[in-house]
């Protein structure tokens, strides 16, 4: 996995507006050292903008993750790592 980067000098060319993150085609991943190794997963449920503008210090972005869709592929570590009382649970971050 790659995280996606975004330079000032970049933000020229963008056009000033809200883009929103597109789950089809967009995915929210993670990785995680355990016990016996590396556990890697996605988060399922997911929703996000960016909002440029003219000066790169009022851009902003968001994103909404449901923390109950974690999927790892193994449903016992899933159990593990959030708990089913987590399965409702929703996550805002910004900056």
């Amino acid at each position: 996995m790659t995280a996606a980067s975004l330079t000032i000098d970049a933000l020229e060319e963008v056009p000033a507006g809200i883009w929103t993150i597109d789950p089809a085609h967009s995915v929210i991943g993670f990785s995680v050292r355990h016990l016996m190794g590396e556990v890697r997963g996605t988060f399922e449920e997911f929703a996000g903008f960016v909002t440029t503008a003219e000066r790169p210090s009022s851009c902003s972005a968001g994103a909404t993750i449901a923390l109950g869709s974690v999927s790892t592929g193994v449903r016992v570590v899933d159990i593990d790592a959030f708990g089913d009382q987590q399965r409702c649970a929703v996550r805002s971050f910004g900056m």
